[in-house]
């Protein structure tokens, strides 16, 4: 069964300036490639593959997160782009990650990528990474009361927990850039 969409959000700071979840990355896909083949019979499909294209971006290696499992996109502040981007998900391969000492314990280590070197932190099975190893402190101690889970009503969480994709932008973040 797919991890549940809410689960990596007990993980990630509650001011963040924009969160994407998609869930069920393989399920989503499946669902997308069906909308489109209705509204559109003449597109191409949408292949899980198709997101290597972001993981090449982070100096992640191709095929790095679970398809059964979701993603979360985080941008740190309103004015970053993907370079001050974070990413969370359930690795494909956790031993990659769960191997080494000082992940184990919960510290941040750094990885030579397909395209430039990129940091990880692990914290309950999800892989947190970034291009900047910076990026990645707000995520180290964390406690629950301060996630984005917390600051989420019930409504809010069923939303994330139904939705293929959900993309949160809490405005007080994005103000002064308004």
């Amino acid at each position: 069964a797919p991890t549940p969409a809410t689960a990596p959000l007990k993980l990630i700071p509650a001011k963040v300036s924009t969160v994407v979840v998609v869930r069920d990355l393989a399920g989503s896909t499946d669902r997308l490639n069906g909308f489109l083949a209705a509204v559109a019979p003449a597109s191409e499909k949408i292949e899980i593959d198709d997101l290597d294209d972001l993981a090449t971006k982070l100096h992640l290696p191709c095929g790095v997160w679970d398809p059964k499992g979701s993603v979360v996109l985080i941008l740190g502040k309103p004015e970053g782009g993907l370079a001050d981007s974070v990413v969370c998900f359930k690795p494909r391969d956790p031993e990659k990650f769960n191997g080494n000492s000082l992940l184990a314990q919960g510290r941040a280590r750094g990885f030579d990528g397909p395209d430039g070197r990129y940091y990880v932190l692990m914290r309950d099975g999800f892989a947190i990474a970034s291009t900047k190893m910076r990026m990645l402190r707000p995520f180290r101690r964390l406690k629950t009361r301060d996630s984005l889970y917390t600051s989420l009503d019930k409504k809010q969480r069923e939303l994330f927990e139904k939705s293929d994709v959900v993309v949160h932008v809490p405005l007080e973040n994005w103000r002064p850039m308004v």
